[in-house]
C-alpha cells in the first residue's frame, strides 16, 4: 500500500489526513448536529462513556465529540462503521490498538480532538509520536 489517507466531510467542511507510514482516520462534523445526539446516545456511547455524561446541551456536545473520536479511530482501523461504537471506549488523548475493532494489521493510535474551527468537530486517529500537521483553509 502506497500510502494512508483518510477523508471525511460534512456540510461546509472537509477533512483530509495522509501518512506514508502508518494508518490514519480523520472525521469532521458541524455542532450543529449535536441537537440530534441524544437519540444515539446509546449506539454512541460504551455503558461507561454513558453514564459519565454530563447534562443539558453539554451532553449533546460530548455525544458528537465521542462520535468524530470513534469515527477517525474506526477509520485508521479500516472498518468503517461495522464495529458498533458503544463496544469500546475513546477518551481523547488515549492509545487503543486498532486490532481489537477488526484492523487487517493491528497498530496502536491516539485519538487527538482539534478545535480548528468553532463550527465542527475534528478528530484525528494517527500512530503515537507521528508528526502531524494541521491546516486550516
Amino acid at each position: 500500500r502506497a500510502g494512508f489517507p483518510s477523508p471525511s466531510h460534512a456540510r461546509g467542511a472537509a477533512a483530509f489526513a495522509f501518512s506514508a507510514s502508518a494508518a490514519v482516520g480523520v472525521d469532521v462534523e458541524p455542532r450543529a448536529r449535536a441537537s440530534v445526539m441524544d437519540e444515539l446516545a446509546t449506539q454512541v456511547a460504551h455503558p461507561a462513556e454513558h453514564a459519565a455524561l454530563p447534562c443539558g446541551a453539554a451532553r449533546n456536545e460530548e455525544l458528537l465529540a465521542l462520535w468524530v473520536r470513534k469515527e477517525a479511530f474506526l477509520k485508521a482501523a479500516g472498518v468503517g462503521l461495522a464495529c458498533e461504537m458503544n463496544t469500546f471506549r475513546a477518551p481523547a488523548g488515549e492509545v487503543l490498538d486498532t486490532g481489537w475493532a477488526g484492523a487487517a494489521v493491528p497498530q496502536p493510535v491516539r485519538l487527538s480532538a482539534w478545535d480548528l474551527h468553532p463550527h465542527f468537530h475534528v478528530a484525528l486517529a494517527s500512530a503515537p509520536g507521528l508528526p502531524v500537521h494541521a491546516l486550516r483553509l
